[in-house]
């Protein structure tokens, strides 16, 4: 239950979607399917990358893929459902990352923004709801941008559930996000959800080393949790850490504090969630 083959087709394609973005003035980093004068200024993105997996620096492209100029800010994301036509927001994400031998963008994890200004808000709704109308999305759906001083830039769709959907899980009385999801494919736009009053997080651990998995009496804020006697390749992730606060610094700061909890039990080295946006968040 989703969005048709045919809109899967269009936002895989760079050039359709592309096109599609300059239709409804979307604005999104240059595209080129050539290789660029100036690689230092280029990502390349494999026609298969997911989570931040096959995008490398341009000077390392290798695979079928295409070329996408580097942009300045923070990685985000909105989650929405549509039924088809309309579209309502259930969520903003400031976007964690985490650099992993030979995948560095890979998804690290995701916060709840407690606070999205006003013209952001107005820049996304209005994407959402014009993707909507255009392509017919059904169901939830996720779209990831680049924040930076307030401007907005598309960066891609995802005709689907993300990752995301377990951060507003808590706010639903009954049913959960999924009955949702199906009743907005069936052309069921849902009322607005209740707002949260705790801002959620969750991170990605990965193996900084080969790891045999022991058995550990996982603490309940650790999600994703891995049988004890589960081989854990380098890079591979381990499981999910998730917290919570009042703002989005104690989110990141409950995150990192139990990250390195969990790195002591595991005798991993530390992996502290985003310290940039910490230092730019005074």
């Amino acid at each position: 239950m989703g969005n048709a083959p045919a809109v899967w087709d269009t936002v895989d394609a760079p050039e359709q979607f592309t096109l599609l973005l300059d239709r409804l003035n979307i604005p999104y980093p240059e595209v080129r399917m050539r290789p660029p004068a100036r690689l230092g200024e280029w990502l390349f993105k494999t026609r298969a990358s997911c989570g931040g997996v096959g995008v490398y620096p341009a000077t390392q492209a290798r695979g079928i893929g295409y070329y996408s100029r580097r942009v300045r800010g923070q990685p985000a994301s909105v989650l929405f459902i549509a039924d088809g036509r309309r579209a309502r927001i259930l969520g903003y994400h400031y976007l964690l990352t985490h650099r992993l031998p030979g995948r560095p963008f890979a998804y690290a994890g995701a916060v709840v923004m407690d606070t999205v200004p006003a013209s952001v808000s107005a820049c996304l709704e209005r994407w959402v709801c014009e993707l909507t109308e255009t392509l017919g999305l059904r169901g939830i759906n996720g779209l990831d941008f680049m924040l930076d001083e307030g401007r907005s830039c598309c960066l891609e769709l995802n005709p689907r559930p993300t990752s995301t959907l377990e951060l507003h899980e808590h706010r639903m009385q009954t049913g959960g996000l999924l009955m949702l999801h199906l009743k907005a494919c069936a052309g069921e736009l849902p009322a607005p959800v209740p707002t949260a009053t705790l801002v959620r997080g969750l991170q990605v651990i990965y193996a900084d080393r080969k790891l045999r998995m022991p058995r550990v009496a996982w603490p309940d804020w650790i999600a994703d949790r891995p049988v004890a006697g589960t081989l854990v390749g380098l890079g591979e992730p381990i499981c999910s850490v998730h917290g919570e606060g009042r703002t989005v610094r104690e989110t990141y700061e409950s995150l990192a504090h139990r990250s390195r909890c969990l790195g002591t039990r595991l005798l991993l080295q530390e992996q502290t969630p985003e310290a940039a946006w910490l230092s730019a968040h005074p």
